[in-house]
């Protein structure tokens, strides 16, 4: 009975977060916030190309950025390894009904190649989501003092404002205790030793790349408003994508779907934009193909995996 009730209760779960996606889609499709016409006329152009040519440049700095914080964790893989490792991640967020998919493939292929490596991993793993985040909000506090102003509220921009000040405490304070763990075990860890100089480059580099990073997203959101022939200023996209990937993130529903298309058109309304929406369905199909090179990583990897074993 135990072994039944394991599976049953997980796929029980999966049915559940389904059953809200498809309300939630339901509810934009008879509001007509999601337009079916707009989904199934939509034509190849170079505006399409755009589109998931910055989604690939958006995940790739991403990959980049984990680089970074391995090398701050001592982990020296190559950035090539690396990067094929996150998208090996990025495919199975795609494909498994968590949101944990991408986390634990990290974690496995890393694992697998270095040593005693776990605790470095998981806080690599949430110091990529913590510097991730921030990167958003950095984003966001600079498209509204310098581009756009009235785009918020002052409650709403000072929420802002307090939102990214508590991602970067928090981040800040993971940084700190890592420093300190690494300090206390450097008589025991055979893993390079970096000084604060080396830290605060990988630290910098990391931001960095994730500032990147956040850029041709925000830029991929733009890109989609031509798309579906309703521009977007880069500023309104900027403002608002901190809390679409944070409700996208949310295990509520598998993937964010649904979710992160309802908490987008909210958002977006605030600043007259009435297709927020379809601007996250139509990205999150974009991430779907860019995603799916990594299958191909996936089997690949398992490929020289046996033929090392054999």
């Amino acid at each position: 009975m135990p072994l039944l009730y394991q599976p049953l209760s997980k796929t029980g779960i999966f049915l559940v977060k389904s059953g809200i996606a498809c309300a939630a889609l339901g509810w934009l499709f008879s509001q007509n916030k999601l337009s079916l016409d707009t989904l199934l006329y939509l034509e190849p152009s170079r505006w399409l190309m755009a589109l998931l040519a910055a989604l690939v440049v958006s995940l790739a700095f991403q990959g980049l950025r984990w680089w970074c914080l391995l090398r701050l964790n001592g982990i020296t893989l190559s950035p090539g390894r690396i990067l094929v490792y996150s998208w090996i991640g990025h495919f199975f967020q795609m494909v498994t009904p968590g949101t944990l998919g991408a986390e634990a493939a990290r974690f496995y292929y890393i694992t697998k190649d270095v040593a005693n490596a776990k605790v470095k991993t998981i806080s690599s793993v949430l110091l990529d989501r913590l510097i991730a985040l921030s990167a958003f909000f950095m984003l966001a506090l600079f498209s509204v003092f310098f581009w756009d102003p009235t785009i918020l509220s002052s409650s709403h921009l000072w929420f802002l404002v307090i939102s990214c000040v508590v991602t970067m405490f928090v981040t800040a304070g993971i940084i700190y205790k890592t420093a300190q763990k690494k300090q206390s075990a450097s008589g025991s860890d055979d893993s390079p030793q970096l000084s604060a100089k080396e830290m605060t480059f990988w630290i910098c580099l990391a931001f960095f790349f994730s500032c990147i990073a956040a850029v041709f997203m925000a830029l991929s959101f733009q890109i989609t408003g031509m798309v579906i022939t309703h521009p977007l200023d880069f500023s309104v996209a900027a403002v608002h994508i901190p809390f679409v990937m944070i409700a996208n993130g949310i295990p509520i529903t598998p993937g964010g779907l649904g979710l992160g298309e309802s908490i987008s058109m909210l958002a977006f309304t605030r600043s007259g934009y009435i297709h927020g929406a379809e601007l996250m369905f139509i990205v999150r199909l974009g991430l779907l193909i860019v995603r799916l090179p990594g299958v191909v990583f996936y089997l690949g990897a398992g490929y020289l995996e046996k033929k090392g074993s054999a």
